[in-house]
């Protein structure tokens, strides 16, 4: 990689993480601590690398904070998806680009997450419900994304799409699947689309 690429990635983390713990401390400033240790204002992350090449780097953390006396702790995803050559963040919007979508395709993308949540939490209408409004297709809904070698998935946060006990959905979208069910529609020529999978290269 270039020089400074790596330092640059690593201060974008780094910030990430404060961030959120400097976020968690402003909002439990003021809890009193109770006095079971068990029951006290905590703070956790878990990391999970999902892809490593010498083009891209795929991880998502798993925050997961709790606020003295609140019945359960509150956790939620912040993807981390990188561009190894020039150490810029990736969107999903600035990855799916690059794949020179045809249009219509995050209304695409968005039919593709809806059926696959319903197949995964059924069909009852407050779910469908929840999945409409917190699944819709948008850079903020969409926003948690990671790639591995076998497809791209998007993740949700608890309540985002299902009750908390239906923990963090992902959805996960075969390559082949988001080439030429998302990318392209079926009309559309094959040589409107990139085939290249240059984050695994």
């Amino acid at each position: 990689s270039k020089p400074g690429v790596q330092e640059k990635i690593n201060a974008s983390i780094q910030s990430n993480v404060y961030n959120q713990i400097a976020g968690f401390r402003d909002a439990n400033a003021t809890n009193l601590a109770l006095g079971d240790p068990q029951m006290r204002s905590a703070f956790e992350a878990q990391f999970d690398t999902s892809l490593v090449t010498p083009s891209f780097f795929s991880a998502i953390m798993l925050y997961s904070d709790y606020s003295a006396g609140a019945a359960h702790p509150n956790s939620y995803n912040v993807s981390l998806n990188y561009d190894l050559k020039t150490g810029e963040s990736v969107t999903l919007d600035k990855f799916l680009q690059s794949l020179k979508p045809s249009a219509g395709y995050m209304d695409r993308l968005g039919k593709y997450v809806r059926d696959d949540l319903i197949r995964q939490l059924g069909d009852d209408q407050n779910i469908i419900a929840a999945i409409d409004l917190g699944g819709k297709p948008s850079a903020e809904s969409y926003a948690n994304f990671t790639l591995d070698g076998s497809g791209l998935s998007i993740h949700f946060d608890p309540y985002q799409v299902a009750p908390y006990a239906a923990g963090s959905p992902a959805v996960e979208i075969s390559y082949a699947d988001l080439m030429s069910v998302v990318i392209k529609s079926a009309d559309a020529s094959a040589s409107a689309t990139s085939s290249a999978k240059w984050w695994l290269q």
